[in-house]
């Protein structure tokens, strides 16, 4: 993730890459937000840059991607800049390349364009607010599964997840399930730091006492999500019992998963938690507990 904030406004770019006798750059799976002059640049650089999967929102600048003279690439990206110019903006002596990338104005790749970086229509971004900001995409979005398929140069998204065919344009791949901690907060898929806030660390419990927690499991897709287990792993794994689990869990559903942790000695007792379902994006979605 790429993120600034110019108090000056518009006087930087957020990846900028120049030089003569430069080879190619390549960035992958990417967030560039802030206040640029250009998202990313390419100036006097032969080589190219290649841009994968970047989301590369500019509320104040000029360009989300800018060639002065060297080419860019872009696939499966999409781009927000308000500027004067235009999302991908050719200057003088190269040349942008967009496959199937996406923009808030016309010049995105057939049939992805004019989609606006908004919470409610267009990309459906989870939020724009400032200070806030989550580019992660919602059920609605308009680039699920517009993107190509590059799986020949990597397989997962900004967070890990892996991407499922179609692919989604940006740095996000949609995934329909979460896990939610006893706050209600997301629990990421591979997180393996317990922590007490959501839940996840159960803190001090006695060798004859146990202690029983209840997770949320939540599906944010059309269709129904199904469980076909939920595992714990790890060398005190037989001392995390899955009470409860959904089977199936509906669209727009949320359905409790439950753990009864009972300590067989003293000392820090750690487990891993697998949720194995049909999402393929998170088709395990594991984390951390003790």
């Amino acid at each position: 993730i790429v993120r600034g904030e110019d108090p000056f406004v518009n006087t930087f770019r957020g990846v900028y890459a120049s030089g003569v006798s430069a080879p190619s750059l390549s960035i992958y799976n990417s967030v560039i937000y802030g206040d640029y002059d250009e998202g990313l640049s390419s100036l006097y650089y032969p080589g190219g840059i290649y841009a994968y999967n970047c989301t590369v929102v500019v509320p104040g600048g000029y360009a989300a991607f800018y060639r002065g003279d060297g080419h860019i690439y872009t696939y499966n990206c999409y781009g927000y800049a308000p500027g004067a110019t235009n999302c991908y903006f050719d200057g003088t002596g190269g040349f942008i390349h967009p496959t199937r990338s996406a923009s808030a104005d016309g010049t995105g790749s057939a049939g992805l364009t004019n989609i606006a970086p908004s919470m409610t229509n267009g990309a459906y971004f989870v939020s724009t607010n400032a200070g806030s900001q989550d580019f992660h995409i919602k059920v609605s979005s308009a680039l699920i599964s517009q993107g190509t398929n590059l799986t020949s140069i990597y397989t997962n998204d900004i967070d890990g997840d892996v991407r499922s065919s179609p692919w989604d344009v940006g740095a996000d791949e949609f995934a329909s399930i979460s896990v939610l901690g006893t706050n209600n907060a997301v629990i990421a898929d591979g997180d393996l730091w317990p922590a007490a806030a959501d839940g996840t660390d159960y803190g001090y419990v006695g060798s004859s006492i146990t202690n029983t927690r209840t997770f949320f499991i939540t599906n944010s897709s059309p269709g129904s999500v199904t469980v076909s287990a939920v595992t714990t792993s790890g060398t005190h794994a037989a001392e995390f019992v899955v009470v409860s689990w959904p089977g199936t869990v509906s669209p727009g559903g949320v359905s409790n998963l439950t753990i009864r942790f009972a300590p067989a000695a003293v000392g820090l007792r750690t487990a891993v938690v697998a949720v194995i379902n049909s999402d393929t994006s998170r088709s395990n979605y594991d984390f951390g507990i003790q």
